[in-house]
């Protein structure tokens, strides 16, 4: 049973990685995201297995891959 779903939401203006804890059914804010997507351009990511890191793709003149490490980031709890 997955306890904990990443999302990628703009908060204040600010593309923010977020997770969902299901057991508590609240949305913690952990991170800003180096994003920067036009209307045409898109955005991916995976999950590891082990759940300890995500790996960040995008396309377009801003595009890249990032690693992010979650051992890094605030607890979502």
């Amino acid at each position: 049973l997955i306890h904990r779903i990443y999302v990628a939401r703009m908060v204040d203006d600010t593309p923010t990685l977020q997770c969902f804890n299901r057991e508590q059914g609240e949305l913690h804010d952990l991170a800003p995201l180096p994003l920067n997507l036009a209307a045409d351009e898109r955005a991916w990511w995976w999950l590891s297995p082990d759940e300890t890191m995500i790996a960040l793709a995008a396309d377009g003149v801003n595009g890249g891959l990032w690693l992010i490490d979650l051992s890094e980031l605030p607890e979502c709890e």
